[in-house]
């Protein structure tokens, strides 16, 4: 029994993934992204980098995650 439930749960959830992807495949009718003149995508505008993470990481990382203090001398 629990092995049935199992499959049936795996599989509408399964089914639910698979639409969600499906819809969000479809484009609005008559929209073409901007291009350059020469065929790119136009990347052209403001960007905002807001976050306080760096963009590079400091020589004297030991480790993945950074300790509060080591956050605070940052």
């Amino acid at each position: 029994m629990k092995t049935k439930l199992l499959a049936a749960t795996a599989l509408c959830i399964a089914a639910m993934l698979g639409a969600g992807v499906a819809a969000a495949q479809v484009s609005e009718a008559g929209y073409s992204a901007p291009k350059t003149k020469w065929g790119a995508p136009d990347l052209q505008g403001f960007w905002n980098n807001t976050s306080v993470t760096g963009m590079q990481r400091p020589g004297d990382a030991k480790s993945l995650v950074v300790t509060e203090q080591e956050a605070e001398r940052l």
